[in-house]
């Protein structure tokens, strides 16, 4: 889910649910973050996002 920090950054978090029930995690996303395959990603890097809002106009 993307939300916007207290200095107006957009800030990306994450849906903790893992396993069979991942998908359900969709109904609360916002958009869909790319990441690199085989890095991990640490809090403060930057990456593709792909707002739904974007999809639906």
């Amino acid at each position: 889910r993307r939300t916007i920090a207290a200095n107006g950054a957009p800030v990306l978090d994450t849906l903790r649910q893992q396993g069979a029930g991942m998908l359900q995690s969709l109904v609360h996303a916002s958009g869909l973050a790319r990441l690199p395959a085989g890095r991990r990603i640490a809090r403060g890097d930057a990456m593709p996002y792909y707002d739904f809002a974007h999809w639906l106009a």
